[in-house]
Parts: structure tokens; C-alpha cells; sequence
């Protein structure tokens, strides 16, 4: 354990599962890629954790910045053998990218679909087209981006989980897990959620938590500074 008075760091809390945080929620947004499968496969933990969140009284949501709507994810979680159990609903940056269109004439303004700038699959990164669309504000252009860490897929969840439950949705009682500090914890963050970082995703190797491995604390806590910390982190998602 590194001495957080002489490094000056401090790492989030360590949580054992999502059983310690779960009953404080009406509402869980939960990232799929990274969190729920790694592109190849599903975690079964993660699965069985969010069915018992909900067997607890949340609702969950998966939140992902997938450019296509969330009929397709849906058929992609059934093949990777994720129980349809696991979930409520899904909201996709595909479906904020279908809305923006419908609103917009043909132009030069670039609307991403997908705001990550990777995105894991099995052990591997791959580019995602947040990253093409830096490079077109780079050369000057103007970008919209429809996913995490943005406000128009958090207001498409939030729409879709009150219709979900006829009994409303708390204020302080939404919480965001995800494996991208970026995208999902500064997203959160931003919308004024809480949020659970998973540390086996896109930030795996930095972390030395490739594999579901506990991650280093001075990586972690470097990982956070100067950012909001999450309510806690765990390798993975786990009941």
C-alpha cells in the first residue's frame, strides 16, 4: 500500500461489490463494453450483479456510446449470451445520433455517434470514432457528440428509465458504473450522478489490473487526480 500522506494521492474506495451501494439507487446506468462483456464474451458476475440490483428494487439501463440504436445491442447481448434478465432498457449513442439527424440539414458539422476514443476488445484496444472526430476539430471543424460523457444521452436514459417506473426517480439516487474514466465517471460526474469505476476495462494495463486483477493503488490514485472520484472501484462488476 503506498503512503497516501507522502504521495499526496488519494485512490477511490475499494468496494467489494455492488451489494454495498446498491440499495441507495432507484436508477443504474451502467456501461455494457467493458463493464457487462469485453466485446468477445459476457461476465457472468456482472450479469448476475445487475439482475440482483434490480431484484432489489432498481431499475438499470445500459448506457453505451455504440453508434447503432439499441435493437442491435440487444441482438449482440443475446448472442454473447447475456440473460435478458440483466437489464430494463438500453440507450445508445446511435439513438441520440438518429434524433440529431432527424433535426439537422446536410452539413458540415461532424455528429459523432460514438465519443470514445477506444474501446476494448478482448485484450486488445481498439480506435472508435471519437478519436476521428478530434481530429476534425483539430482541423477546425465543429463537432456534436452523441454518447457519454455528454448531456443528451443522459437525458434519452433518464426519459427512458421514468417510463420504466411509474414511482419516479429519486434526486441523489441514479448511479453510473463504467470502466472509462473519461467517458463514464467524468460523464456521471457532469450530470451529477454518482458513479462505480470498474478498473479490468480500457484502463486495464495502466492500472495493472488486466484480467480482473486488483488494481495498483498508486496507479489508481494517480488515475484520479485532479478529477472527481468515484464511490468506489473494483476490478470487476460483481454482486
Amino acid at each position: 500500500m503506498v503512503d497516501e500522506v507522502k504521495t499526496g494521492l488519494v485512490a477511490p474506495r475499494r468496494v467489494s461489490g455492488l451489494s454495498e451501494l446498491a440499495l441507495e439507487y432507484d436508477l443504474i446506468l451502467c456501461d455494457i463494453w467493458g463493464v457487462v462483456h469485453n466485446g468477445l464474451k459476457a461476465f457472468p458476475a456482472a450479469c448476475e450483479a445487475l439482475r440482483l440490483a434490480r431484484v432489489n428494487g432498481a431499475s438499470v439501463v445500459l448506457v453505451s456510446n455504440a453508434p447503432r440504436p439499441n435493437g442491435f445491442i440487444a441482438t449482440m447481448l443475446d448472442r454473447l449470451a447475456v440473460p435478458a434478465g440483466t437489464y430494463d432498457a438500453i440507450v445508445t449513442s446511435g439513438d441520440v445520433t438518429r434524433t440529431l439527424l432527424r433535426l439537422r440539414d446536410r452539413g458540415l458539422t461532424f455528429i459523432c455517434a460514438n465519443p470514445d476514443i477506444v474501446v476494448e476488445r478482448g485484450s486488445k484496444l481498439v480506435y472508435c470514432a471519437g478519436a476521428i472526430a478530434q481530429e476534425y476539430e483539430k482541423l477546425g471543424g465543429t463537432a456534436i457528440y452523441c454518447g457519454k460523457p455528454h448531456k443528451p444521452v443522459y437525458d434519452m436514459a433518464l426519459s427512458t428509465a421514468r417510463a420504466l417506473r411509474p414511482e419516479g426517480i429519486r434526486d441523489g439516487r441514479v448511479l453510473c458504473i463504467g470502466d472509462a474514466l473519461r467517458t463514464d465517471i467524468i460523464g456521471a460526474t457532469a450530470a451529477g450522478f454518482d458513479s462505480l469505476f470498474i478498473a479490468s476495462g480500457i484502463h486495464a494495463e495502466e492500472l495493472n489490473a488486466l484480467e480482473g486483477a486488483e488494481p495498483d493503488h498508486a496507479a489508481l490514485a494517480n488515475l484520479f487526480s485532479g478529477h472527481a472520484h468515484p464511490r468506489g472501484v473494483m476490478p470487476r462488476l460483481a454482486w
